[in-house]
């Protein structure tokens, strides 16, 4: 999904967008006062991290030779 919006949206707002929905996640987990509100939040941030790994790697392969590829990928997965 994050991949679709990198190529119609580009690369740049996709990946502000996954950061702004994990921020929120976040936002949303410290002022959760029940535990369905918590998942709830998890969640949202949960679908905001996942996009940012994957964008990182997308952006990654547009920037870094084939050459280069897997040690900016070791370096993103550590």
């Amino acid at each position: 999904m994050s991949g679709c919006a990198a190529e119609i949206f580009g690369r740049r707002a996709a990946f502000v967008c996954a950061l702004v929905a994990f921020a929120l996640g976040s936002a949303l987990c410290g002022s959760a006062t029940n535990m369905t509100w918590m998942i709830a939040a998890r969640t949202v941030q949960g679908v905001g991290g996942g996009a940012i790994l994957s964008l990182a790697s997308i952006v990654i392969s547009d920037m870094v030779s084939l050459a280069e590829r897997g040690t900016y990928n070791g370096f993103i997965g550590l």
